[in-house]
């Protein structure tokens, strides 16, 4: 059972007050607001007459984002297509920005430990070589530790998640002080809701998604693993590297040599294993590579992450080593 619940209203004046909207813009800016609303977003369900929504503190994040990448240029069903497309990945990192160890942060100030939102916008893509595809928007945002983020844009890639995007091109969105200052705003400001009350709220909403993914998993492995491969056929058409990681390999490699010590004695089978072959994974081992982002869920199904077959590789030289 959530804890909060907010109006249409509420959200209005919650990013009205985020974004400073005067009171000559209120009425354009509720009209924008509600031509989202008639959208489906963020709730995923279209308001009916007589019909009121009500917004969970999910749904509130899901706009704040949105606001976000249209305060950046980005065009409002492009915006609204990328989070739908990346939420399963953003979420946990919702969650993660809503608490740190001192106080002075949980007001909104930064930390090393916080998420931030990396996107690589390319709003020029239907006139490149490779086009538009439904496939584009599929890991277009890339949750990144503040702690890694110069690191991350050290890297000279010319692919955000295989897709989107050139390296010098990067809109950053600093997560934390963001979730934190949105929550500070909604307690201490507009009293609607205490912030124990919200992170608790994302907590079950994080737990309820995991569930729904794993039991999707187990039972649509099959149309899944279909899925999976009419989507990578429609990459490899348009010339896009199934696995792009090379230029990522030095960052990888480090990731994988802080895991490869840890890792539970069930899954080094599965990391060994061939490529192609087919292995049993328990609910532990999942959530368990989730965590440490060997495996991502996409909308074709399962997938390994570049980390997954690097650290695959450097397990099988060690093997060989000690044999």
């Amino acid at each position: 059972m959530l804890r909060c619940s907010f109006t249409f209203g509420q959200l209005e004046e919650l990013l009205v007050t985020v974004h400073h909207i005067a009171p000559v813009g209120r009425v354009a800016f509720q009209g924008r607001l509600k031509h989202l609303q008639r959208s489906g977003f963020p709730t995923r369900e279209k308001p009916g007459k007589g019909k009121a929504i009500a917004y969970t503190i999910e749904h509130i994040f899901r706009a704040v984002l949105a606001l976000e990448l249209i305060q950046a240029g980005i065009n409002p069903k492009f915006a609204i297509d990328m989070i739908e497309s990346n939420w399963g990945d953003v979420l946990p990192t919702v969650y993660l920005n809503s608490f740190t160890g001192t106080e002075p942060i949980k007001s909104g100030g930064g930390s090393p430990d916080d998420w931030c939102w990396l996107i690589r916008p390319e709003a020029l893509r239907g006139l490149t070589v490779e086009g538009e595809s439904e496939h584009d928007k599929h890991e277009a945002i890339e949750p990144v530790r503040a702690d890694s983020l110069i690191q991350q844009l050290a890297i000279d890639s010319s692919t955000l998640g295989g897709h989107l995007g050139s390296h010098w091109r990067n809109l950053i969105i600093n997560g934390g002080p963001l979730v934190r200052g949105v929550m500070a705003l909604i307690e201490l400001r507009l009293g609607w809701c205490s912030r124990d009350d919200m992170v608790a709220d994302l907590k079950t909403i994080l737990d309820e998604q995991t569930a729904r993914l794993q039991a999707v998993l187990q039972t649509l492995g099959p149309e899944l693993a279909d899925i999976s491969e009419k989507v990578r056929a429609d990459r490899a058409a348009r010339g896009a590297d199934r696995r792009p990681y090379t230029d990522l390999y030095p960052a990888l490699l480090q990731a994988a040599e802080k895991i490869a010590g840890e890792i539970p004695d069930e899954l080094v089978p599965v990391l060994l294993a061939a490529e192609g072959a087919e292995v049993q994974l328990s609910d532990v081992s999942l959530r368990y590579l989730a965590d440490k982002r060997l495996m991502q869920i996409e909308a074709e199904g399962l997938s390994p992450t570049p980390l997954y077959f690097v650290l695959g590789e450097l397990l099988r030289e060690r093997t060989h080593g000690d044999s």
